[in-house]
């Protein structure tokens, strides 16, 4: 697949912090084409943040949501560039429709464990996943989990 093709869908994964938002809409604004984001996906569906979601209706609902936003991101009409939500690809069901589809060109937006945990350091409120803990140790327990279905799914792999 070329990345010019009208029919590819740029999807960015990555941990949180990663960049994967501006990226996406830096992308989006160079090739014209929509940019779908995960949050705002997520927003528009459940007529609230992301983090008051979290805190009103739990977990399992907020990945409801992002997997409704997931599957928009690969049913709407190319080409687009999107951002997916680290969480989703969790689910192996989700990691394997990514990794088949046949219009997903995956970037992996690798980022050192540091710098994301600089980023996120002075809004910890709109990062739940942190709890207080400290930012550095957060990232890589996530990571640990994350960045092997990242590998799996991104255009780079074998």
């Amino acid at each position: 697949m070329r990345i010019a093709d009208s029919k590819c869908r740029i999807v960015l994964v990555g941990l949180m912090a990663s960049g994967k938002s501006a990226v996406g809409k830096k992308i989006a604004h160079r090739t014209g084409w929509p940019h779908l984001d995960n949050d705002d996906l997520v927003e528009e569906a459940a007529g609230m943040s992301k983090q008051t979601l979290l805190s009103t209706k739990g977990e399992a609902e907020m990945r409801r949501m992002e997997r409704l936003a997931f599957d928009q991101v690969l049913e709407a009409r190319a080409p687009l560039v999107a951002s997916v939500a680290a969480g989703v690809l969790l689910d192996p069901a989700c990691e394997q429709l990514l990794r088949e589809h046949e219009e997903a060109f995956v970037v992996w937006l690798r980022v050192p464990h540091d710098v994301i945990a600089e980023r996120i350091a002075d809004k910890p409120k709109n990062r739940p996943w942190i709890n207080g803990a400290d930012p550095l140790a957060a990232i890589i327990a996530m990571a640990v989990d994350r960045e092997p279905v990242f590998a799996r799914v991104a255009q780079d792999r074998k």
